[in-house]
């Protein structure tokens, strides 16, 4: 559950989405109007996404064959002509329940204590982030292929495609921990632990320290290595993402998909790392095409993150002090 402090730092941040969106939109429509449209083909003359001798496509069908098409540029390749307006709504509906514990802090309903993270809870998260998954990937398959929609071939036989994986990922984790380096130095860290009254961490992350039983630990272990990374990669930058930039553009839906995931994390602590690894998943997903590149990201984040808790839990490191 946020904080009050970090209620309104999550506030804060959405309400920079909603302007970057905003912005993005218009110039886009700008952009759109500026352009010179097409002149219609002559009756009788043949479509380009139907073969000789048959009658024009129907609109439906035209979306379909531009989802479907072939290799896109580099830094544009993921695709959102699939793309409908009730997608927004899903949209909505999806963020609604993530930000559900910002509401309950406005109407003061947080708990006097963090909750406490059991089996249960960790198994009913898993289940509640596979079902939305799966939701998306039933609403987004019959329109696109899953291949071309998430880059699922990535890396094919180029070697230079491993070569990004393997820049891209130390690149990703290394500027996080710079920043969150640069935040601890800086005190912003340390001030936000003094006005929210506690240690700043998330209650995932706090978890690691409190767990003893093997079980629940395997499954949080599994819970945040595996589940997290394929559920919340598919959410926000296979469905979430697409779906922005098919309205607002591509530099606009990075912004804003990365403010929106960063801030549904509840930790006001770590907003701001969130927020730069999260454009960078996003940048990773256009630049290689693949949801496989900021899935790899996320995961190898995750991973590192909980072995440092692990070390920190049985003795091998020391957590930084205030």
């Amino acid at each position: 559950m946020p904080t009050e402090l970090g209620m309104w730092l999550e506030l804060g941040a959405l309400g920079l989405a909603c302007v970057v969106a905003v912005v993005g939109f218009m110039k886009k429509r700008s952009r759109e109007a500026g352009r010179e449209l097409p002149i219609p083909p002559a009756a009788g003359a043949e479509s380009p996404y139907s073969p000789p001798g048959t009658p024009p496509p129907l609109p439906d069908e035209v979306m379909a064959a531009e989802a479907d098409e072939g290799p896109l540029e580099p830094f544009n390749r993921v695709r959102c002509r699939w793309v409908r307006r009730w997608d927004f709504l899903v949209i909505g509906l999806v963020l609604c329940l993530y930000l559900w514990p910002v509401v309950l802090t406005i109407l003061g309903k947080t708990p006097d204590e963090p909750p406490k993270i059991e089996l249960a809870t960790i198994v009913a998260t898993m289940v509640m982030q596979l079902f939305f998954s799966a939701v998306i990937i039933g609403l987004v398959v019959w329109r696109i292929k899953p291949v071309r929609w998430l880059g699922l071939n990535w890396p094919g036989r180029a070697g230079i495609e491993w070569v990004k994986w393997l820049v891209a990922v130390p690149v990703a984790i290394g500027a996080t921990w710079m920043l969150l380096t640069a935040l601890y130095l800086s005190g912003f860290i340390q001030w936000v632990q003094s006005v929210e009254g506690s240690d700043g961490q998330q209650e995932v992350v706090r978890a690691f320290q409190e767990i003893n039983d093997p079980l629940t630990l395997a499954a949080l272990i599994l819970m945040a290595v595996v589940v997290a990374p394929v559920t919340e990669e598919l959410i926000f930058r296979g469905y979430l993402y697409p779906v922005a930039k098919s309205r607002i553009g591509r530099n606009a839906a990075v912004i804003v998909s990365a403010v929106v995931f960063a801030a549904v994390h509840h930790n006001a602590v770590a907003l701001p790392a969130l927020t730069l690894l999260a454009l960078m998943l996003a940048v990773s997903f256009e630049f290689s095409g693949s949801i496989w590149m900021p899935m790899s990201i996320h995961a190898a984040f995750n991973g590192l993150t909980v072995i440092g808790q692990l070390a920190i839990k049985f003795g091998y490191a020391t957590p930084p002090t205030s």
